[in-house]
């Protein structure tokens, strides 16, 4: 099983909106992605407690079968309408994959 976390600050201001509505958007696309038969689960978080020690407007985290199922994903045409969005509103990206 793989597991993909990936995080993002945003922009300020993109597509005539501040980043909170952003965020927003961003996660009601990426949650409209649970359905690929290449995604096994899936959580988007726009909360992060005082804690939380990088700057970070949404999280992602999804798990996946294997790699081969995670390579699908990346190149489902409903997650690059999803990434298209993304990468207008997003000012940075980081990203961490695990074996289970």
């Amino acid at each position: 099983m793989i597991r993909h976390c990936v995080w993002w600050t945003l922009k300020e201001h993109a597509e005539g909106n501040s980043a909170e509505v952003n965020a927003r958007i961003m996660k009601e696309k990426l949650e409209s992605l649970r359905g690929l038969s290449s995604l096994k689960d899936m959580e988007v978080a726009l909360s992060f407690p005082p804690t939380t020690t990088e700057e970070v407007h949404i999280l992602l985290f999804t798990t996946h079968d294997d790699i081969m199922g995670m390579r699908t994903y990346r190149t489902e045409p409903e997650h690059l309408e999803v990434v298209d969005f993304i990468k207008k509103v997003v000012s940075s990206r980081r990203c961490i994959d695990w074996e289970v």
